[in-house]
């Protein structure tokens, strides 16, 4: 009898113990299904979080008040934010994963979708802002680039008095105009293309960049026809200088031939004059 009751109780003992088992089992499985479903959420919200403040920080960005150097700085961030940007995509797209139909997620699609919006209207602002300071500095350097060769053609003497003198300013003359159909290939030209491409893509500042393309127009027309008056005075010169040379080398011509004459002259009223009788007529 006390070993049936031993053995009762040993099984009981058991079981208690098997019970006791499966509740902590049970607790720890809990436990654990909550500490999961607490990282997740804790995982959510530092994503949701992190969306929030880039999008913050990128609303804040002000293209208007940079120069061409900021807002390619800008440009660059943008770039290193977009790689930050996938890789936080790839783990809110593993979060959605792991709990589809959770809550959270909404916030957390959401906080995306208003991250990328912020961040594609950003990058197009610096994007614009980039092109029409590249375009406002490529007309300055062109218009300084301009004035400068117009100060020098107004300082500069061209009067040639004998015909070396004007050779050199030829030469100097050939130069410039090579000078001039270079920087309207490589400045004109290539402003000109990123005036188009404001005017193509409708730019907010577009009126300002007509104003800044027509004075750039009208100051390289002028250059080009200060370039002209150049040339056109240097060859009247030349013509001017070759009629004096041909009236040199006629008066140097006629001048011979007079002095042939009168050599030829002298020479016949110096000679001995005899006779060989002397008659007088009373």
């Amino acid at each position: 009898e006390l070993g049936e009751d031993s053995a009762e109780k040993t099984q009981e003992l058991n079981d208690a113990q098997k019970t006791l088992r499966d509740a902590l089992k049970a607790k720890g499985d809990e436990l654990n299904d909550v500490l999961k479903d607490l990282l997740f959420h804790s995982n959510v919200n530092e994503e949701i979080s992190w969306a929030n403040d880039k999008a913050r920080v990128l609303s804040t960005i002000d293209p208007d008040s940079q120069n061409l150097e900021g807002v390619r700085n800008q440009l660059g961030k943008l770039q290193n934010l977009k790689i930050d940007v996938e890789a936080h995509e790839a783990n809110a797209k593993k979060l959605k994963g792991e709990k589809e139909n959770d809550p959270h997620l909404e916030k957390l699609t959401i906080a995306f979708i208003e991250l990328e919006t912020t961040y594609s209207t950003t990058l197009k602002k610096l994007h614009d802002r980039e092109a029409f300071l590249a375009f406002s500095r490529k007309c300055q350097y062109c218009c300084d680039w301009i004035s400068d060769r117009q100060r020098r053609l107004a300082a500069e003497n061209i009067n040639a008095n004998d015909m070396s003198l004007l050779s050199a300013l030829l030469i100097k003359q050939d130069n410039l105009e090579d000078s001039l159909k270079s920087f309207e290939s490589e400045g004109i030209n290539a402003t000109g293309a990123l005036f188009v491409k404001l005017e193509e893509g409708d730019h907010q500042d577009l009126e300002q960049a007509e104003l800044k393309w027509e004075e750039l127009k009208l100051d390289w027309d002028e250059l080009k026809r200060l370039t002209k008056n150049r040339r056109d005075k240097l060859e009247q010169q030349k013509s001017n200088l070759r009629g004096f040379d041909e009236l040199c080398i006629e008066f140097a011509k006629r001048a011979g031939a007079f002095n042939s004459w009168f050599e030829n002259v002298e020479e016949n009223l110096t000679d001995p004059i005899t006779s060989g009788s002397v008659q007088v007529n009373h």
